[in-house]
């Protein structure tokens, strides 16, 4: 049977075209997937108050109060509760953006872009010269961002005063052994009346729009 050699090349030439066409539109597809997954945007979608603890000293030592009736107000200073809702306002208002190997934060009234790297299942900014910086737990899909705040009151007789301190940096949070340390006790039954120990970290969640 003889074969029409140009009707099998314009065959083959159909059939190649295809493949190649297929194959752009396929490599285009997996390009724009790509750029999909590189540029990634998350926002605050919420917060969390993981701890809201106190401890009031006694004739006994330190007791730890139920705070589940107990409004903030109550216990730190309003100069305080007004930071708290500037940074809650903060966060709320913020984005976090993934591109490559840069993460962008956009806050309200400044841009920070730096390299950053995943270890653990926590998120580092890169700093030259200084220890890389941990801003949060996730991945590029969530990130958690923690913040902790601490409030004591101390009366040691001839001493008497308040402090209250934001963690300062991002993740870190606060424990009773702090506030113990801030006073300069070592255990809770150190605690006398007029001492106080109050604990608050909360958490802020970004994730992808």
């Amino acid at each position: 049977m003889e074969i029409n050699k140009n009707k099998l090349g314009m065959k083959i030439t159909k059939i190649l075209t295809g493949t190649i066409l297929v194959a752009v539109l396929f490599a285009a597809c997996e390009k724009d997937k790509d750029n999909a997954e590189t540029n990634i945007t998350l926002t605050c979608k919420g917060q969390t108050v993981d701890d809201y603890l106190l401890w009031a000293g006694s004739s006994s030592g330190g007791q730890q109060v139920n705070t589940q009736n107990i409004s903030l107000k109550k216990v730190f200073r309003s100069d305080w509760i007004e930071d708290l809702d500037e940074i809650t306002e903060e966060y709320t208002n913020t984005s976090i953006s993934f591109n490559n190997d840069n993460v962008t934060f956009q806050w309200i009234d400044k841009v920070q872009t730096g390299k950053y790297y995943f270890r653990n299942d926590s998120l580092y900014l890169k700093r030259d010269g200084r220890r890389d910086y941990m801003v949060g737990v996730g991945n590029r899909n969530k990130i958690v961002i923690r913040d902790g705040f601490i409030h004591i009151a101390y009366d040691l007789g001839d001493v008497k005063g308040t402090s209250t301190r934001s963690a300062g940096e991002f993740q870190q949070r606060f424990t009773l052994n702090d506030g113990l340390k801030m006073i300069g006790f070592e255990s809770l039954n150190q605690m006398n009346p007029g001492d106080t120990i109050a604990i608050y970290n909360v958490s802020y969640i970004f994730e992808v729009n």
